[in-house]
């Protein structure tokens, strides 16, 4: 998942889509800001909110 959020983070930063896909939740700027248990537990409840 990681991957494809940083995929849609980098195809936005360029200028193909001009609008987000993602929830903030689950933006690129928002899980790389954040480092271990933060990370894991933001990780945890992203997932579960987008499955």
């Amino acid at each position: 998942m990681l991957l494809f959020i940083n995929m849609e983070h980098e195809s936005t930063e360029s200028g193909m889509p001009q609008t987000h896909k993602l929830p903030d939740y689950a933006r690129w700027q928002t899980i790389s800001g954040l480092s271990g248990i933060n990370l894991l537990n933001h990780y945890r409840a992203t997932l579960l909110k987008l499955s």
